[in-house]
């Protein structure tokens, strides 16, 4: 008979302790060609404790979470995981991303902290599955006068290309801070609170995020680069008890 080894995921800011199989967070990995794959996890749930034994339905056992999968990046919920969560009206979700992972859960208030879980711990990683090689294209030679054209224009499209607007906007609601942007586009968000600095990955698909600030005052930036001669940055700033600024983009005018 195959025996299971476990362990317990109990912070103390949490207010729900997870136990799991060792091994559970190494076996997720994102299907071939995708960014993530997520999923349901099943087990039981005891009060304030849940026993996650699997990946899969298996026998009598309830939907006690979700998955998430990354190759690589941060440990954070986007916002189509959430929607999956509240979805199926599950307490827990784990995010694996390549060497780490890390459980959401909701507090007391019935919020979640989606940008960083209260404790993350390491995951082995696997042997990526194998990919389909893409074989190069064999092309005849192009006149020299063809390659000389692009090589001068592209750089110059590039460089004078418009910066598209990124609507970044930050306000606070019950609490949190509610950072949104216009999606479409992967990014980095960075958040400046007190003495705490935290960045982290954004995917296309992604508009928003839930912030729980500790200081007075909050400055957060979204970063955008598009391949030109400047990537495009906005930066918006929340000071508590005045109005938001708006978000302020410093580099969308490239320089002469």
């Amino acid at each position: 008979m195959q025996s299971l080894e476990f362990r317990r995921w109990s912070p103390a800011a949490s207010p729900l302790k997870i136990e799991f199989p060792t091994d559970l967070a190494a076996g997720l990995w994102p299907e071939p060609e995708t960014l993530e794959t997520s999923g349901v996890l099943y087990g039981f749930r005891n009060g304030r404790e849940v026993h996650v034994l699997a990946a899969e339905a298996t026998g009598d056992l309830e939907q006690v979470g979700i998955f998430v999968a990354r190759e690589r990046g941060e440990v954070f919920l986007t916002e189509s995981n959430l929607e999956l969560f509240e979805r199926h009206k599950v307490p827990v979700a784990l995010v694996r991303a390549g060497g780490k992972a890390g459980f959401f859960v909701r507090e007391p208030n019935g919020s979640i902290q989606t940008v960083r879980s209260h404790e993350e711990f390491p995951v082995d990683v696997p042997s990526p599955p194998q990919r389909h090689t893409i074989m190069p294209l064999v092309m005849r030679k192009k006149p020299a006068w063809v390659a000389a054209f692009f090589a001068l224009t592209l750089p110059l499209l590039a460089f004078f290309r418009p910066a598209p607007a990124l609507r970044l906007q930050v306000h606070e609601q019950v609490g949190q801070l509610q950072i949104s942007w216009t999606p479409g586009r992967p990014a980095l968000i960075e958040i400046d609170d007190s003495e705490r600095h935290i960045a982290t990955p954004v995917f296309a698909n992604q508009s928003n995020l839930t912030y729980e600030r500790s200081g007075g005052e909050v400055a957060v930036s979204l970063t955008v680069d598009d391949g030109g001669a400047h990537p495009h940055r906005e930066t918006a700033r929340f000071v508590a008890g005045s109005t938001p600024k708006s978000a302020t983009p410093s580099s969308a005018t490239p320089k002469q």
